[in-house]
């Protein structure tokens, strides 16, 4: 198993029968651990690197300092914080270009720094994904 506890930035885990199983801490305060088989895809582009950094601490006012979540995002989230991470997918250049979204069928099992999302990256985009569909993960914010 692959910790990210201590990864910085954002990754995109895509689900593929590799063997390698990928965890990282989430929930917020509840420091859950959610597992997924697959393929770990950092998303913390030198070039997005101001973009990534500003996300990221737009997400962790958002889920830990702002007034709905208050560090408690540790069972699901609802259409209004799905709502929320797609418009802030829209600002970020990287998950702009994948076309990146929440996927609103998972989302009972999205938690903080754990978001279930479809995407559909342009054709000559600098990785082959398989499949359409992923986990956003990023440093808990607890």
């Amino acid at each position: 198993m692959v910790s990210l506890y201590s990864a910085c930035g954002l990754g995109l885990i895509l689900p593929y029968p590799t063997g390698v199983i990928y965890t990282n801490q989430a929930g917020g305060l509840s420091c859950l651990q959610p597992r997924m088989e697959g393929i770990y895809v950092p998303l913390d582009i030198e070039d997005d690197a101001a973009a990534t950094e500003g996300f990221v601490k737009e997400l962790f006012r958002f889920f830990y300092e702002g007034p709905k979540w208050k560090g408690h995002c540790y069972s699901e989230i609802d259409e209004e914080t799905a709502d929320f991470l797609d418009a802030l997918f829209a600002r970020h250049p990287t998950i702009k270009e994948l076309k990146m979204r929440v996927d609103r069928s998972r989302l009972k099992e999205c938690v903080e720094a754990w978001i279930h999302v479809t995407f559909d990256p342009p054709g000559d985009y600098y990785f082959t994904v398989p499949g359409t569909a992923g986990v956003l993960t990023w440093p808990n914010s607890d």
